[in-house]
C-alpha cells in the first residue's frame, strides 16, 4: 500500500511566516475586539464601549467619553481567558505560511477564536436578563478585527498550497550476483 504525501507548491510572493505573525499579534493587542451597549433603565442611562486588550473607550450617556488605559492584572485575563483562541489563529497563520497546514485550516481556527468571544457574550446577556435584581441589560458583540486581517492577508498574499501526491514507488530488483 502507498501512502500519499502532502508536498508543499511555493508562490512566489509569499510572505514569511514570522511577518505574518508579527503583524497579526500588533493587531491583537492594538485593535479593539468587542463593542458593548448598557442600558440602565431604572436610570434612564446607557453606556457605549469599544474594548481591546490594552485600552478600551466608553461613552456615558451623561459625561464626555473617557478613553482608559489598562495595563494589569485584566490584562493577564482578557488574554488568557478570551484571547487564547486567538493566539492559537495566530499560530495557525504562521504554520499556513510555512506550508504546514492548509488555509482552510487556518481559516476555521479564526471564526473558532471569535464564536469563542460570542458564546461569552451571549451568556452574559443571558445572565444581565435573567436577574431578577438587575437594574441593565448588556449587550456585547465581538468585532472580528483579527480574523478579517488574516483573511485579507491570506486574499492578497496567498500561503504556500499544500498538494497530496503519492510518492513514487521505489523499484525493487532482485540481486542474484551475491
Amino acid at each position: 500500500m502507498v501512502a500519499e504525501a502532502a508536498v508543499r507548491v511555493e508562490h512566489e510572493d509569499t510572505l514569511r511566516p514570522g511577518l505574518v505573525a508579527l503583524v497579526l499579534t500588533v493587531v491583537m493587542l492594538t485593535m479593539p475586539y468587542s463593542f458593548g451597549l448598557s442600558l440602565f433603565y431604572a436610570l434612564d442611562e446607557w453606556w457605549i464601549s469599544v474594548t481591546a486588550l490594552f485600552w478600551g473607550l466608553r461613552f456615558l450617556s451623561n459625561t464626555i467619553p473617557r478613553l482608559s488605559i489598562v495595563i494589569h492584572l485584566q490584562l493577564i485575563y482578557s488574554l488568557l481567558v478570551l484571547g487564547w483562541l486567538k493566539l492559537y489563529y495566530i499560530y495557525q497563520m504562521y504554520k499556513c505560511y510555512k506550508g504546514q497546514v492548509t488555509k482552510k485550516r487556518a481559516v476555521v481556527t479564526g471564526i473558532v477564536s471569535e464564536l469563542q468571544l460570542l458564546v461569552w457574550y451571549v451568556l452574559a446577556f443571558l445572565e444581565s436578563l435573567g436577574s431578577p435584581a438587575s437594574q441593565s441589560i448588556f449587550i456585547v458583540a465581538p468585532i472580528p478585527v483579527l480574523l478579517l486581517c488574516g483573511q485579507l492577508i491570506l486574499f492578497m498574499k496567498p500561503p504556500p498550497v499544500l498538494e497530496w501526491r503519492k510518492p513514487r514507488e521505489k523499484q525493487r530488483t532482485l540481486d542474484f550476483t551475491s
